[in-house]
């Protein structure tokens, strides 16, 4: 598993998962399984966020976002960039390039609970987990939830209700029951058969010097189109 900044992001990779496509501002190719749809899922959220810039998200809504409120997204997200960028732009006094991503992430991906999957059916449902300094500070976490469907052999997200991810997120208490390390997703068998790695284990904490970063914040569910992912 290997951790790239998008737009000041850290996101996961994995050579067998996928993405294996990332050039152009795309992120495509993802196995057709749980490891697939919990990547797709993390991948497509934090690329569609109003601080990535338009020249992450935008390919993003053309290649890997599906359902009738993808237009409704794409406009939720120029409108919130628009805002962000002028408000960054008075703040520390330089003008952004166009399509540049807001500075100033401080969120971090916690890990993913798997809610559903169906291998005949092509679905998934996956709970992306996000905290920041500020929830940190309170032991709190904030979740979003991602609908996948499999098409076009790919995995594509379904656009989020009302086009704003603010719809499908929770605040929650500290990590929850259950979550899962993007890092166990790069296990080898080797590993998980001698039990060198706890493949699936709960994501409790993350190891030391290695945080996510998550474009925004997750400070109240109020901010978190702006955002924590």
């Amino acid at each position: 598993m290997s951790w790239t900044a998008v737009g000041g992001v850290l996101l996961p990779a994995s050579r067998l998962h996928g993405p294996r496509i990332a050039s152009d501002g795309r992120a495509a190719g993802y196995s057709r399984s749980e490891a697939g749809a919990a990547l797709a899922a993390v991948q497509v959220l934090m690329r569609t966020s109003p601080t990535a810039g338009p020249l992450i998200y935008r390919p993003i809504l053309a290649g890997q976002l599906t359902g009738a409120n993808t237009a409704a997204l794409r406009q939720t997200l120029d409108a919130q960039y628009a805002a962000l960028r002028e408000q960054a732009e008075a703040t520390g006094g330089v003008r952004l390039p166009d399509g540049a991503p807001i500075p100033g992430a401080n969120a971090r991906i916690r890990g993913y609970r798997l809610q559903a999957f169906g291998e005949t059916t092509g679905t998934a449902l996956v709970e992306v987990v996000l905290d920041s300094p500020d929830l940190r500070l309170t032991d709190q976490t904030v979740s979003f939830t991602v609908s996948l469907r499999w098409a076009h052999d790919d995995w594509r997200v379904l656009a989020p209700p009302r086009g704003d991810w603010a719809s499908t997120a929770t605040p929650l208490g500290s990590v929850p029951e259950g979550l899962l390390s993007y890092d166990d997703l790069g296990a080898t068998l080797s590993e998980i058969v001698t039990g060198t790695t706890a493949f699936g284990r709960r994501a409790t904490s993350l190891p030391a010097g290695r945080e996510r970063g998550a474009a925004g914040t997750a400070d109240r569910q109020g901010e978190v189109s702006s955002h924590a992912h």
